[in-house]
């Protein structure tokens, strides 16, 4: 059976024949309702962020660049969005940002979450910036009513 064949809870919105993508590349997809397209994007946008967070908490606790620190993020990271209810589509960015915050990028030395105050503006400027641009004939819903 080929993935694009399989039915599972996440695959409402997947074109036949289509076998996926990542998470990030289709966090708001055209095709999908303008409301749902909101919510999706929201979704990865809270995702990488806390996903940033656990990451820059666990990396000053317990030092950068080290199997365990990249176990504990990673266990941490999958636990607290499974504890929430999250879904896959804002799970999966949480995991990845937390890990490359872990193996790649520098150790943040403030106590302020730099990173997570990061990935919120620019989730929100993202999210502004799509439905700004996505409007390619504002005046159609008006026409009819």
């Amino acid at each position: 059976m080929r993935y694009a064949d399989r039915k599972g809870s996440d695959d409402s919105d997947r074109e036949p024949g289509r076998v996926g993508a990542p998470a990030g590349g289709r966090a708001a997809p055209a095709r999908l309702a303008p409301g749902r397209r909101i919510r999706r994007t929201a979704e990865v946008v809270l995702g990488v962020a806390v996903g940033g967070l656990v990451a820059e908490l666990v990396v000053q606790a317990l030092g950068p660049r080290t199997t365990s620190t990249v176990l504990v993020v990673v266990l941490l990271t999958v636990t607290l969005a499974v504890a929430v209810g999250a879904s896959s589509v804002s799970t999966v960015p949480a995991t990845l940002s937390a890990l490359y915050l872990a193996v790649v990028s520098p150790p943040n030395e403030t106590l302020v979450p730099v990173r997570f105050v990061d990935a919120l503006i620019g989730g929100v400027v993202a999210l502004v910036t799509s439905q700004v641009l996505n409007v390619r004939r504002p005046l159609v819903p008006l026409a009819g009513q």
